[in-house]
């Protein structure tokens, strides 16, 4: 075995394979390629390893070339020109991983974020529809905005508004000019294919100095993962970022269809038009029916009842005393089910500034 090299052999590939490793790790970040791509590599690199000791006991190298080891007389001084050859390229390997390692423990920082600007902060762009009948918008802007709830909950972690980051929907701005407008480091975008009850997301966190990728994962589920998948992404975020995320979404329904309807009224709320608030009235009262507890359609039941109020004479029209009892009632269930969701709390902090009990809205709205 001695003559053969073969521990030679494992020790170079090794130190080869713990290098390319480390680099791909790095690299296939920045490009965002899929983790399946670094899984892969990690497979073949480990598969080579028993192939690379086959071959060197069946082979040595002579000055004349590659050569089987039976074609090399014993007494043929090769071993020490095989030997001399692999001991240089191991000892400059390792040279090279220890300079890699040594910069990456004690060289400097990345690039940090501009003045002004908080490493510790994000904006959460809405997820861009790639679904076959190109009819899930609505989908992708439900998933953001619930991965965007999540960060929310992290305090050390500046997230910027739903409003500020959908404003750059469907526009050419750069990453960097995005991080700029906002103010923030970073920046997660994704994607979103939905066909019939399968999902396809994929989700990029990028660093706005330098537009380089961080993290980025692909999913690929059933519909009813969809929860599952917000708490990995809003998770691995707060990993990347070293902070801890607070809480989950939880299956806040486990009826995909009541979910699906909520989605789609969150929309028409959020486009403010007196007939989309009606529609959204309908496709509401549907999900409530489908799933009576379910806590973020009750929210936005107690909401539309008082921007239905706030039309007077529009379709739909709800009379305001009438409204506020009927948002009381479903706000304050919402709360009862879901002591910390959000929606409940600013919708009931513009209900009690509608009552003029500013303490209590207040309350509602810290």
């Amino acid at each position: 075995m001695k003559r053969r090299n073969v521990v030679r052999v494992a020790a170079a590939y090794a130190v080869v394979a713990w290098v390319l490793i480390q680099a791909a790790d790095i690299l296939f970040g920045n490009f965002g390629a899929p983790d399946w791509v670094f899984r892969s590599l990690v497979v073949v690199i480990a598969l080579g390893f028993p192939l690379a000791l086959l071959l060197s006991w069946a082979y040595e190298l002579t000055p004349e070339g590659v050569k089987r080891t039976e074609e090399v007389p014993v007494e043929h001084p090769v071993t020490g020109f095989t030997g001399r050859r692999l001991d240089f390229a191991i000892i400059g390997i390792l040279v090279l991983a220890l300079g890699w390692f040594a910069w990456d423990r004690f060289g400097p920082e990345g690039v940090s974020a501009p003045d002004g600007i908080r490493e510790a902060s994000i904006a959460v762009l809405p997820f861009v529809d790639m679904s076959p009948g190109g009819d899930q918008a609505y989908f992708g802007d439900g998933l953001s905005e619930e991965i965007l709830n999540l960060l929310a909950g992290i305090r050390e972690l500046k997230v910027s508004g739903r409003t500020s980051s959908f404003a750059f929907r469907g526009t050419s701005v750069s990453i960097p000019e995005i991080g700029r407008s906002l103010g923030v480091a970073h920046v997660l975008e994704g994607s979103v294919r939905r066909s019939d009850d399968r999902l396809r997301i994929t989700a990029q966190l990028i660093e706005t100095a330098t537009g380089f990728h961080l993290w980025s994962e692909t999913y690929d589920r059933r519909l009813a993962d969809v929860f599952a998948i917000q708490d990995e992404i809003a998770g691995s975020i707060a990993n990347a970022l070293r902070l801890t995320l607070a809480g989950s979404t939880g299956d806040a329904t486990s009826d995909l269809e009541a979910y699906d309807l909520y989605l789609r009224a969150r929309t028409l709320i959020y486009g403010r038009a007196p007939t989309g608030l009606a529609e959204a009235r309908l496709l509401i009262d549907e999900a409530l029916a489908l799933d009576p507890d379910y806590a973020p359609a009750l929210a936005a039941s107690g909401e539309l009842s008082m921007l239905l109020s706030a039309y007077q004479g529009g379709y739909g029209y709800i009379p305001e005393r009438e409204a506020n009892a009927a948002a009381r009632i479903a706000l304050e269930r919402a709360l009862e089910l879901d002591p910390k969701l959000a929606d409940a709390h600013a919708a009931m902090g513009l209900l009690f500034i509608n009552l003029k009990d500013y303490t209590a809205a207040e309350a509602h709205l810290e």
